[in-house]
């Protein structure tokens, strides 16, 4: 345990902490009697490596609930073991809420060898107001002591202790919390100790590891004690399921169901009433025809017309404002937004409720123990024409019927209403459909090619469209489209200004481009890809994992590749289909009079796997990806004479064979001999027109092995005459029937480059 703080160093740390008007934002005191001491382990090697420069050797937290008053001890202890950890260790910051938490520091201290350094007497101590939560405009009030260490150096072990006073007042006397049992980085010992009244009603439950506590008597309290040594890091897979626990956690609380934590919040909300200011917009919405379009005047008003900006700080943190003050100053978070709803659609003769979600554990909230602090989302449930609807306040330009309009994905919901039983199931999610359809066109073979893509969304991405739409000035987002097309198109140039049309019935947003591209020749190899497909086909950062694998759902992409020639395309139908546990994947190429049509779809089967099913899903999604464009020669079919069949009698055959010889020599004698040597010097040009062995699919050099692709790439040169260098692995496309390796080739110098097909085969 840390020494006692001596005398100068209280005194000149209160003078600090005084300096500013006001209350103090801290004071220095011994640490409180009831806290155990703990020392880290001093016989621990010093460690070569560690996170940050930094060895964690102890972390203790110590809590002692009493009816309306908490107390957290924290006291730490890490090693500095190289540079990095010089910088990463000089400095401290203590977070805590001034409007109800006192922060009382008891001592920071540097053991350097056998010295025992005060390093409070000389640390530059800062009170900072940081709202960490800004750019989630919410504003939180809370105050960081931040203390800068002035001597540190490699080999030094800094520990600190200080204790927070005092409980958010809008959970009355109960108590809740929740404490972690490992953190990101190794902890050589980690302790949790909790005391409580032996007459409390606490409820505790261990996630993500099996650690029960160990359990005593102490006098007229209970002592509950997770103490673990040598905890290796937790986390890190990342692409987790809601409600998958990456680390193991402990949870604590007083309240005994569902039912309790819904009573609670409805007594603290205001009462969801209108005021004289908000008679006019409702006299105006009570003249729309039928509940529903009044319902959506008053959504569209609350989620549009009110911004979101939460100001959180105090009880509020939880406790909503009430719906003529949030009226009146058009801002409000997710809580003060939501009652306002509730209050226009009650006005309105609408049954509704304000509800509580949470955004992190989804529908694993069921199996976690009541407590108001397992919320951290409010919505709205409302009864429109006997029909019920689950709708976010904050969703803002949200458009479409209410049956159109996804309904949040946070699977389980508690209403804050007296009567509330238990938490309520929300509808299954429901995909936002993306379908696009982008079309090449050739008109002539030489003149200007035209791309148009257009594009249609629903849900959510018709949601976030509009924002684009609406933070971004048209001119931009052209610019920017036409950015990422040139990556395909170098020549491209805009043939019109971006259209987009809105279907107020189905919320569906519709977006057209239409592009001018340079000419185009006939043979000439063009590259696709299906983008929207292609970009959420992402592997896992981690892919042999302890934890179940989290993945896009529900999901729902269409794209269509559609390239109009002048003539019949001469390439060949295809199809193709994976599919793992979680996601199917087909491609359908077919041609369809002058045009060669390619149709993907990605559809997404379940929102996560378990570890094994994991290594499967990830090469799924390896041959999808491989799938999800293709490489064609722009080229028509010619027309081809009818074959005559046998003829089945010798005759026949010398009949047809002087007919043919007679013809021939009226033909020569009638200047046949000039269309001869024409046609000689035609197919010549062709000959040297056309594409060298391997530089197109129907060139294709055969090689019996990937080695020998190689070679032949290198003795490729480009027409600047510097050689030319694989750009990556062979890729697979199919060609007439078969199937044919593209090697692409690139060159240093003029960033040119082409590329090389191959048959493999004896």
């Amino acid at each position: 345990m840390l020494p006692p703080i001596p005398l100068v160093t209280r005194a000149l740390l209160g003078l600090a902490a005084a300096a500013g008007a006001g209350t103090p934002a801290y004071r220095v005191a011994p640490a409180p009697a009831w806290v155990t001491p703990v020392e880290w382990d001093r016989s621990h090697p010093p460690s070569s490596e560690g996170s940050d420069g930094l060895e964690l050797l102890l972390a203790d937290t110590q809590i002692r609930a009493a009816p309306g008053e908490v107390a957290r001890f924290l006291h730490g202890a890490r090693r500095v073991v190289s540079a990095a950890g010089v910088e990463n260790g000089s400095e401290l910051s203590i977070d805590f809420e001034p409007s109800y938490e006192r922060l009382v520091l008891h001592a920071v201290t540097v053991e350097r060898g056998s010295r025992r350094l005060d390093a409070l007497a000389a640390a530059d101590v800062r009170v900072l107001q940081r709202e960490t939560e800004l750019e989630r405009r919410l504003y939180d009030g809370r105050l960081t002591v931040h203390l800068i260490l002035k001597g540190v150096r490699v080999g030094d072990v800094v520990e600190w202790a200080f204790t927070v006073r005092g409980t958010n007042p809008i959970f009355g006397r109960r108590y809740a919390d929740r404490e972690a049992l490992a953190y990101d980085v190794p902890a050589d010992r980690l302790l949790v100790r909790l005391l409580v009244p032996a007459s409390s009603p606490l409820r505790f439950a261990v996630h993500g590891a099996d650690l029960p506590p160990r359990v005593s008597r102490l006098g007229e309290e209970v002592e509950y004690l997770w103490d673990r040594s040598g905890v290796d890091a937790a986390g890190g897979e990342g692409d987790l399921p809601a409600g998958v626990d990456e680390s193991p956690w402990v949870q604590l609380s007083e309240w005994r169901d569902w039912g309790e934590v819904a009573r609670w919040a409805a007594s603290i909300a205001p009462p969801a009433e209108t005021s004289p200011a908000m008679a006019a917009e409702l006299r105006r919405w009570r003249a729309l025809p039928g509940p529903e379009a009044r319902a959506l005047a008053a959504l569209r008003f609350v989620q549009d017309e009110v911004r979101y900006l939460g100001i959180e700080m105090g009880a509020h943190s939880h406790l909503p404002r009430a719906p003529a003050e949030t009226f009146e100053r058009r801002y409000g978070d997710c809580k003060d937004k939501s009652l306002l709803l509730v209050a226009f659609l009650r006005a309105l003769g609408i049954e509704a409720d304000t509800a509580l979600v949470s955004t992190e554990a989804g529908a694993a909230v069921e199996r976690r123990l009541p407590s108001p602090l397992e919320f951290d989302h409010v919505v709205v449930r409302a009864r429109v024409e006997g029909r019920a609807y689950w709708l976010d306040p904050t969703r803002s330009l949200e458009r479409g019927r209410l049956a159109a309009r996804p309904p949040p994905e946070h699977g389980r919901a508690l209403l804050v209403r007296d009567d509330a039983g238990g938490l309520e199931r929300l509808p299954d999610p429901a995909a936002s459909p993306v379908q696009v359809l982008t079309s090449f066109s050739v008109p002539r073979f030489g003149r200007p090619a035209a791309l148009k893509v257009t594009t249609r969304l629903g849900g959510h991405q018709a949601t976030s469209l509009r924002r684009t739409l609406a933070d971004t000035p048209r001119a931009d987002l052209a610019r920017r489209y036409l950015d990422f097309y040139a990556r395909a198109f170098p020549s491209i140039r805009p043939a019109g200004p971006i259209e987009v049309s809105e279907d107020e019935g189905s919320g569906e947003v519709v977006m057209t481009e239409r592009y001018e591209l340079a000419p185009v020749s006939a043979g000439e190899e063009r590259s696709f890809q299906a983008e929207s497909i292609a970009a959420a086909l992402e592997e896992p950062e981690t892919v042999l994992r302890r934890l179940p694998l989290g993945v896009s759902y529900p999901l729902d992409l269409r794209e269509t590749i559609r390239i109009e020639l002048p003539g019949p395309p001469d390439l060949e139908p295809d199809h193709r289909r994976f599919e793992s546990a979680a996601a199917v994947f087909t491609r359908d190429a077919t041609v369809q009079g002058n045009a060669f049509v390619a149709e993907f779809r990605l559809l997404g089967r379940r929102p996560s796997l378990e570890p094994p099913e994991v290594p499967a899903h990830v090469s799924a999604i390896r041959q999808m990806r491989a799938h999800a464009g293709f490489s064609v020669p722009l080229a028509v079919r010619s027309a081809q004479a009818a074959r005559p069949g046998p003829a089945p009698l010798l005759f026949a055959a010398l009949l047809g064979c002087g007919a043919v010889l007679y013809a021939a020599a009226l033909w020569l004698g009638g200047g046949g001999a000039k269309e001869l040597a024409r046609r000689a010097r035609r197919r010549a040009f062709a000959r040297k027109m056309a594409a060298p062995p391997g530089e197109a699919p129907a060139t294709a050099i055969r090689v019996r092995s990937t080695r020998e692709m190689v070679r032949h790439a290198a003795r490729r040169r480009c027409a600047c005459g510097a050689r030319l260098a694989a750009a990556g692995s062979p890729e697979q496309v199919r060609f007439d029937g078969r199937e044919v390796e593209v090697l692409r080739l690139r060159c240093d110098r003029c960033e040119g480059g082409l590329p090389l097909y191959f048959v493999v085969g004896p």
